[in-house]
């Protein structure tokens, strides 16, 4: 009886083990997905090319766009791809400086998901905890 109690036990320990390892890679795999479209987004859009532009070229595959403009000179988008779970989203951020009356895209790159929190006060979403 006590031999079939601890089968049984180990047989749950390793479901577990086993489940808890497929959700981890599944987690990986949409995190690598979403990152992959922002990524090839990225390649659409070049520096010294017009905010307005860019904005056209990375927004229709958004999910979401936050604007933060820190003055009239100076503006950062976020926007984000893919999965809606901020763990797994893929990001791009532009940054747009006023040259010759004109927002010209002076930084495009890809934002870790662990720093959203830093653009939740110019987003309608909370990214304070992704």
């Amino acid at each position: 009886m006590k031999r079939k109690f601890l089968n049984i036990l180990l047989f749950l320990i390793l479901v577990i083990i086993v489940g808890a390892f497929y959700l981890t890679v599944e987690r990986a795999a949409e995190h690598y997905q979403s990152q992959q479209i922002a990524e090839s987004l990225l390649k659409q859009v070049s520096l010294g090319m017009p905010r307005s532009m860019a904005i056209a070229l990375l927004e229709d595959a958004a999910w979401h766009h936050a604007t933060c403009e820190y003055s009239e000179h100076y503006i950062e988008d976020l926007f984000l791809y893919g999965n809606h779970n901020l763990s797994l989203t893929g990001s791009i951020l532009l940054k747009s400086e006023l040259t010759d009356n004109e927002l010209i895209v002076t930084f495009i790159g890809v934002e870790e998901n662990y720093r959203l929190f830093l653009y939740d006060h110019c987003s309608s979403l909370n990214l304070a905890k992704p």
